[in-house]
């Protein structure tokens, strides 16, 4: 599990997306919180002016994007075109390559300060312990929860053959059975 995000990791980032083009307005603070995490205010009024400037505003270069999935990861354009029709999720790619970077040793070093800012630590019940998942028993959240995880884990195996990504783990048993997906991802 990563530590927790701290105000050194957090202000490299911000010094990072300065570097490369960003613009931060001064009159924002950035803070991180126990409870929401990382969080901006404002120090000072606001104009209510239509012309004024945005109060953040990132360059293309710095976002992960599909383009630049495909890319790394090596897609063909026949590949590209198979993925077009059979999977509907248009953020698929990308959401894999950001796993891609985020939880191997093959971190793309120019993102890094951006991906070392992602928070592991999510409240969602997607992340919580089986304790805590019971405590949904009866409940419509936990019946999408269990629907929800069978299609990612449905769509994550559609890639992985797609992709010819080769996967050494036995993982048949997960196959239209949330439970199973929810002990594996513990």
């Amino acid at each position: 599990m990563v530590p927790k995000i701290d105000i050194t990791t957090l202000e490299a980032c911000i010094q990072w997306a300065k570097e490369n083009d960003s613009y931060i307005d001064e009159r924002l603070s950035f803070k991180i919180s126990d409870k929401t995490g990382i969080k901006v205010t404002i120090n000072s009024k606001l104009n209510n002016t239509k012309d004024e400037i945005p109060l953040i505003s990132i360059p293309k270069k710095l976002l992960i994007t599909k383009d630049i999935a495909e890319n790394e990861l090596d897609i063909t354009a026949d590949v590209i075109s198979k993925l077009n029709k059979q999977i509907s999720n248009p953020n698929a790619i990308t959401q894999l390559y950001l796993s891609k970077i985020r939880f191997t040793n093959e971190s793309n070093e120019f993102f890094k300060p951006y991906l070392n800012v992602l928070s592991l630590n999510l409240n969602q019940p997607y992340f919580w312990s089986l304790e805590e998942l019971d405590l949904l028993k009866g409940t419509d959240l936990l019946i999408i929860l269990k629907s929800n995880l069978i299609k990612l884990f449905e769509e994550w195996n559609q890639l992985i053959q797609l992709l010819e990504i080769e996967n050494n783990e036995d993982l048949t048993s997960l196959t239209n059975n949330s439970e199973n997906i929810i002990k594996y991802i513990q």
